[in-house]
């Protein structure tokens, strides 16, 4: 097995540059802090999760202490779970780490590039020792050593699912439900004391299977013996890893992979390589046979995407020494565009001369001659109506009227002039916080896409969102709701193909699902007054706080009641409860309602005594009518205590001194004085003598002259 590995390792070494331009070149856009990274991929019965850490030093970690994986369930039963219910649950049975060297065996056997990652991760060396002359060359070559075996194993894992797995960078978890949707954690089992590795999160929806779409835009330029594939990457830079190009010899009945091993595309961006194609030479075992070639995308999970539609030709034989070299496109001030290329005079005995040809950046691959057969000794031509996008080649004639093509050339009209804002946004978000947004499509001709930014308020910075470019007409994203702020804000900016961007478009308001419940108001003071228990309290400190609720209960039970529903924007602070009985002790408390009917926690209850100061209520409408003919005088009053055990009435005749005229009964409010004399003055008032012994205080003075 070593012998084996260090073939492999030392058949890698000669990528090694190219891939390790590659991660220069992408290290602009990685997060340069210690992160783990998570991508995950729903089956229906399960969902397989993908990680990898953004530093070598994180690699390492994790490669000794292993993975933790947790899940929280945001929605069941097509209900958004509250906070309170979305408890994380670890499905990872413990750290999930790479198995032991002895372990890596069977795979080694059915994936060979295995081989390289065990080497990396349990290999004594990884790159060739060089000389140590002083202690920092030394810290240096240990750094590169790291950062080599890192850079390869993640990308061998990248290209295997089973490596990854094997590796400790996979899990599946099998104990889905159909219907719920769920987030993930993958964090390292132990964290680092001198620094931290942040936790990766991704959201998944168990019902929602991503359909892997089907590379387009491949086309072929045959040559002797040799065709030049290229194919669009524009849109699938995120989705494939590698290709699997395959080839038909017998008329479209059966294709063969033309590689042992899934084409990765390392080739770094040039003017004749444009970054949105992928370029591959093959050879043609014959010329003047039909060869059908089509491409298939692999995913980091594994999965290989539907096959291209296809591409056919020939090889065809060609006494062309060398292929044209297109090397300079460009626009003039009267519209035209100057195209000028290169070919060794010793060779123009060989051709007849030279064709232009152009194809529009919608259809890369349908190249048209704009030009006659230009002669042997042109090396430019003017193209006097270009399109505003243009992929330009130069065709090398022969005198057997063979072609040898050059590589294109992408020239572009001068264009300043930006598109106009987006309009018809719409937003809306959903209980989970997923947002979803959509728009009109702009009508300029040369539109690119749109870029999206967020703010959580009009006042602050929008930061730009998307990564990218935008293709389409709506965007998704991921809001939190576990958030005192209450709103997002969207606008949306144009891209033209000369990216050119347009002024933002008008905002759109989204109001976040509120989960957040207000603060609890906190009481102030309770006091016991003549009539009742007055309540005063601080009200909650949330601004969409639309009610505060009162509640009591007597001292000792269980059950609160609601005596009091304050409406918040009156801006009442206090209550003045009446309905209490002397001498009994009741406890109150009191919470807060926002405008989403969320409720805070309860203020914690306070006890209060209602003292019995031994006064009551006065008689209230205490009234007097003086009736000649039956010489009497009726009194009349009302009171509002039902507990009254006898009425005191008292009289003054002429000035004279007060004193107890008669006693009735409680229930009795109506009293007939027969007893008068006449050219008098009286004087009447009543008093409520209760069961408890208490008393009122004399109601108002009547006076009567009889």
């Amino acid at each position: 097995m070593k012998t084996k590995l260090l073939f492999l390792f030392l058949f890698f070494i000669i990528i090694k540059n190219g891939y390790t331009q590659v991660q220069k070149d992408t290290a602009a856009i990685v997060d340069v802090k210690p992160s783990v990274q998570v991508i995950a991929r729903s089956y229906g019965d399960s969902v397989v999760l993908r990680w990898a850490p953004t530093l070598s030093a994180a690699w390492t970690w994790g490669n000794k202490y292993g993975y933790m994986v947790e899940r929280f369930t945001l929605v069941k039963n097509g209900q958004f779970q509250e906070s309170a219910k979305r408890e994380g649950k670890i499905i990872s049975n413990g750290a999930v780490k790479p198995l032991p060297l002895l372990s890596w065996e069977g795979i080694v056997k059915r994936e060979p590039n295995a081989a390289i990652y065990a080497q990396a991760l349990y290999g004594e060396e990884f790159l060739p020792k060089q000389g140590e002359k002083m202690d920092i060359i030394s810290m240096a070559n240990r750094a590169e050593q790291i950062e080599t075996r890192y850079s390869f194993a993640l990308f061998v894992a990248d290209q295997s699912i089973d490596v990854a797995e094997v590796a400790g960078l996979k899990f599946t978890d099998k104990k889905t439900i159909k219907g719920e949707k769920y987030l993930y954690r993958v964090y390292p089992a132990l964290q680092p004391k001198s620094y931290r590795i942040d936790t990766g999160s991704v959201f998944v929806a168990v019902d929602e299977r991503t359909i892997l779409p089907k590379p387009s835009g491949l086309g072929a330029d045959f040559t002797d013996k040799s065709v030049n594939l290229h194919w669009s990457t524009r849109y699938y830079s995120d989705i494939f890893i590698s290709y699997i190009i395959e080839r038909s010899d017998d008329n479209g009945k059966t294709f063969k992979s033309i590689d042992n091993l899934p084409f990765i595309n390392v080739t770094p961006e040039t003017k004749n390589y444009p970054s949105d194609y992928i370029y591959r030479l093959d050879s043609l075992p014959e010329n003047d046979k039909l060869y059908i070639y089509r491409v298939k995308g692999k995913t980091s999970f594994g999965e290989i995407s539907p096959p291209s539609d296809t591409v056919q030709g020939m090889g065809i034989e060609t006494i062309l020494a060398v292929e044209p070299v297109l090397n300079f496109v460009k626009p003039l001030m009267n519209g035209s565009v100057e195209i000028r290329w290169l070919y060794p005079d010793s060779l123009i005995k060989n051709i007849q001369g030279f064709v232009v040809a152009r194809a529009s950046m919608a259809a890369p691959k349908s190249y048209k001659d704009i030009s006659k057969i230009l002669s042997n000794t042109a090396r430019s031509y003017e193209d006097t109506k270009p399109d505003k996008e243009n992929y330009y080649v130069v065709k090398a004639v022969d005198i057997n009227g063979k072609v040898a093509l050059s590589f294109p050339i992408m020239g572009l009209l001068k264009d300043s002039v930006p598109p106009l804002p987006p309009t018809g946004l719409f937003a809306k978000v959903d209980s989970s916080g997923i947002v979803k947004i959509r728009w009109k499509k702009n009508k300029e001709e040369d539109m690119l896409g749109y870029r999206v930014y967020m703010s959580n308020s009009l006042r602050e910075e929008f930061m730009f969102l998307s990564k990218g470019t935008v293709m389409d007409t709506n965007y998704t994203d991921t809001i939190t709701l576990n958030t005192l702020t209450k709103k997002a804000y969207y606008k949306l900016v144009a891209i033209d193909q000369h990216f050119n961007p347009s002024d933002f478009s008008q905002p759109i308001e989204l109001k976040r699902p509120d989960i957040v419940p207000p603060s609890a108001p906190a009481f102030d003071k309770l006091e016991s007054l003549s009539e009742g228990i007055k309540i005063s309290w601080k009200p909650s400190t949330s601004n969409d706080v639309v009610a505060h609720v009162l509640y009591r209960r007597i001292a000792g039970e269980k059950k609160w009641v609601t005596i009091a529903v304050v409406d918040s924007s009156k801006k009442v602070r206090d209550y003045y409860d009446k309905s209490v009985e002397k001498r009994k002790s009741y406890e109150y408390t009191i919470l807060a309602v926002d405008d989403s009917k969320l409720e805070s926690d309860l203020a914690s209850p306070i006890e209060i005594a209602f003292i019995d100061d031994g006064k009551r209520p006065d008689i209230s409408r205490f009234r007097a009518t003086l009736e000649r003919e039956k010489k009497i005088i009726e009194l009349k009053w009302d009171y509002e205590l039902k507990n009254v055990k006898r009425f005191l009435i008292y009289r003054i005749e002429n000035g004279s001194e007060i004193r107890l005229y008669k006693s009735v009964e409680g229930n009795q409010f109506v009293f007939m004085d027969k007893s008068l004399l006449p050219n008098t003055t009286y004087q009447y008032r009543v008093k409520a003598v209760l069961i408890d012994g208490s008393q009122s205080d004399f109601s108002k003075e009547i006076a009567i002259v009889y």
